[in-house]
């Protein structure tokens, strides 16, 4: 399937759920009006099915208006809701309770059943120790506009919004809905999309200007079962159409009594199909991970076919063991990409390709595109942009490219920081990196590392030790210069002809990029542009003569080309 068609379908259907949640919202709050409004309408018949709860209401009343509200959740649940039914609580009180539907109450996506607020602000749905939405096998829900709100990471032992099916029949239950919300003090999580029973799952997903904070396990995470049995088809994942736009995903910690699995993502995407997560802010997670073996990530996909992370900043992500990594495409990708991104001041790997041992589903066909790294990399040795197969019996990574971005490392206390880096135990097979500006600023840090066995192939990279050392390890060796590192390996040759640069690239202000903390204005990133004086403006190999689909425009939404052929790094340059 074309990436172009994945990214323009999803994106339609991001357009259409935006256009409808704003209707949504409007049309909410314009039927309420003020409560003398609805006391005008007593005695006449009320529009169906729309039910108020209030913090002065009473469980005796109907709940058809807001004068005449329930009080409790215990009297939702006791309500057997239908298609097209509306649930909606009073703004700025505060509702405890779990909400949970019954088998079978489910809506449609033309009629979902919608929980909300009415009133300027939020209803506070307070959980305190437990889950706030309890739904199995839900379809046809929308949830909109509340605060969904547990005791903590530390005393909580719940999850905020869950949606859980293991019916049988590989079904796609659709249409799940999380719009304009807060989901914060959960320690299992602020939202689970998940399935366990072959491939049944959900479809027709979307979470959109959300804020998922403070939680411990993650802030949002789609799951199911695999096998490796399986195929990599669309009917072979349990969850397809899956979006995630316009969310913050930030203080997610960890759960530190979790020892069995890496915890404190900000959101992790798997056992899908059709992904698109863009334009989303992921920071300050991770840092009360314990899992000896693996760490969080800002925002990542494993075990995903044809899946887009794109307009993202990932930074300040951390971990107490291993990783705090900025972004990831890992076990079992296909066809995916990250690109457009920015990635920073993580501790380990800012842009990760890595395939883990015992388990994991073909990886090929991904590429890392237009990103910029700065500041990443360190723990365990991390590079900023790295490659991993550590699976040494399984399928080898098959054509993972990183072409045209941009990375930038220094000095860290908590490792040295690599730009580029290729490890591991497994087997590559054409993987490489081709056009990527890599720079190294000062002592104690690396331009880059190699240690796969065969190694992954260099072509037209520029390298700038900046008041530093030029250091590239392979094979035990360390190399001080492009030219003593190319004769030494035979990389950045192509067709027998030397490749690849080494000398200032002439950016703007590398180093100082420092946070946007908007990602629909990650343009604004002025610091990696290339000067207009820059010699490596055009001078790019030309990845589409090899048969590359390289998109339509650079990191900063310049169309691809403006010279005579494409630029290292992540701007095309004027």
């Amino acid at each position: 399937m074309n990436l172009g068609l994945v990214t323009q379908r999803l994106s339609a259907k991001r357009l259409r759920l935006t256009s409808l949640y704003s209707i949504l919202l409007v049309a909410a709050f314009a039927a309420l009006g003020a409560p003398g409004a609805g006391a005008q309408l007593v005695g006449k018949t009320p529009p169906c099915c729309t039910y108020y709860v209030s913090s002065t209401g009473d469980d005796g009343n109907s709940g058809l208006w807001p004068v005449f509200a329930w009080r409790s959740i215990t009297r939702v649940n006791q309500q057997f809701l239908r298609p097209g039914d509306r649930v909606l609580f009073e703004a700025d009180s505060v509702f405890p309770g779990t909400i949970v539907l019954e088998p079978g109450e489910s809506g449609t996506p033309v009629a979902p059943i919608t929980f909300g607020s009415y009133g300027p602000g939020m209803g506070v749905i307070w959980a305190d120790g437990n889950t706030g939405f309890d739904l199995i096998d839900p379809s046809g829900i929308r949830i909109m506009n509340l605060h969904v709100s547990g005791s903590g990471r530390d005393t909580n032992n719940g999850i905020g919004i869950s949606c859980y099916t293991q019916l049988p029949g590989d079904v796609k239950l659709p249409s799940i809905h999380i719009l304009g919300c807060r989901v914060s003090g959960f320690r299992r999580g602020g939202i689970s999309i998940g399935s366990w029973n072959g491939r049944t799952g959900f479809e027709d997903v979307s979470v959109e200007y959300c804020r998922l904070d403070n939680n411990g396990n993650n802030g949002m995470a789609v799951w199911g079962q695999y096998s490796t049995t399986w195929g990599q088809t669309l009917a072979d994942y349990p969850h397809r159409s899956i979006y995630i736009g316009h969310n913050v995903f930030e203080s997610n910690w960890g759960d530190p009594q979790r020892t069995n699995k890496s915890t404190g993502s900000g959101c992790e995407v798997a056992q899908a199909t059709l992904v698109l997560i863009e334009y989303n802010e992921a920071f300050d997670n991770g840092r009360l991970n314990t899992y000896p073996f693996g760490g969080p990530v800002g925002i990542w996909m494993w075990d995903v076919r044809w899946g887009v992370i794109q307009f993202n900043e990932s930074h300040h992500n951390s971990s107490s063991t291993l990783d705090g990594i900025g972004f990831d495409l890992d076990g079992g990708c296909a066809n995916c990409t990250m690109q457009y991104n920015y990635s920073h001041d993580n501790d380990s790997t800012g842009f990760l390709v890595a395939q883990f041992p015992n388990g994991a589903r073909p990886m090929k066909n991904v590429t890392v595109r237009y990103n910029v790294s700065e500041r990443d990399g360190g723990r365990g040795g991390a590079g900023a942009m790295q490659i991993w197969n550590g699976d040494s019996v399984g399928p080898l990574i098959t054509s993972a490219a990183f072409y045209n971005n941009t990375v930038y490392v220094e000095a860290k206390p908590l490792g040295i920081p690599r730009a580029f880096r290729a490890s591991g135990t497994g087997d590559v097979a054409l993987t490489g990196f081709s056009n990527n500006i890599f720079i190294s600023a000062g002592t104690s840090v690396w331009l880059g590392e190699i240690t796969l066995v065969p190694p992954p192939y260099l072509v037209s990279n520029l390298y700038f030790a900046d008041g530093g050392p030029f250091v590239v390890k392979e094979g035990g060796i360390t190399y001080s210069s492009l030219v003593a590192w190319r004769l030494g390996t035979g990389h950045e040759i192509y067709q027998g002809l030397p490749t690849g640069y080494e000398g200032d690239p002439l950016l703007t202000s590398p180093g100082n990029g420092g946070t946007i903390g908007n990602p629909d204005a990650l343009e604004s990133l002025s610091a990696y542009r290339l000067l207009a004086n820059s010699p490596y403006q055009d001078l790019g190999f030309p990845l589409t003569s090899i048969g590359f689909a390289v998109g339509t425009q650079d990191y900063y939404g310049t169309a691809l080309f403006q010279g005579t052929g494409p630029s290292i790094g992540a701007h095309e340059g004027l």
